[in-house]
């Protein structure tokens, strides 16, 4: 997967993401749109919705303060929307 528009094709594709996402090695240029919502539906699916987004709110901000993102300078900015 080269640019932002890549889809992940595959389990471990998945797998590798979170992986990486979690241990907070992804490097930064991966961390595009596609995978933000590859990590949001990961967490929607393995949290539950009212746990989902406390898990990943502090995931993304452990992952921004290890690869040196300024908080809140740039790089985080929680907005979620829920449609019933």
């Amino acid at each position: 997967m080269s640019d932002e528009n890549s889809k992940y094709q595959t389990v471990t594709q998945i797998e590798n993401l979170i992986t990486a996402f979690k241990n907070c090695t992804l490097p930064r240029c991966k961390w595009n749109h596609t995978a933000h919502l590859t990590v949001a539906l990961y967490y929607l699916i393995h949290y539950g919705e009212k746990q989902a987004s406390d898990h990943l709110r502090q995931a993304i901000q452990s992952y921004n303060a290890a690869i040196g993102i300024q908080i809140p300078d740039s790089g985080f900015t929680w907005c979620v929307i829920i449609y019933r």
